[in-house]
């Protein structure tokens, strides 16, 4: 999907599509992830990963720590 570059004070901003903005529920001052692809000249936008909520551990850390775990399974058995 191709979206416009505009231009945002100092910066330059890309236009989020009115129906992510939606999923999202993004509003004006909201943040998102932005990661430059290693592979390919890209960019990846994505819902911000929250790690602590009132000084608990969320379930997408624990989702992804999960994944982690799983991923160098063999890894953590010849560590140990």
């Amino acid at each position: 999907m191709k979206q416009p570059v505009v231009k945002a004070g100092g910066s330059l901003a890309v236009v989020l599509p009115e129906d992510l903005v939606r999923k999202w529920k993004l509003q004006a001052g909201a943040e998102v992830e932005i990661a430059a692809c290693p592979d390919t000249p890209g960019l990846r936008v994505s819902e911000p990963v929250r790690f602590l909520n009132n000084g608990r551990v969320t379930a997408d850390f624990i989702r992804i720590a999960e994944g982690v775990l799983e991923q160098f399974a063999e890894a953590w058995k010849r560590l140990a």
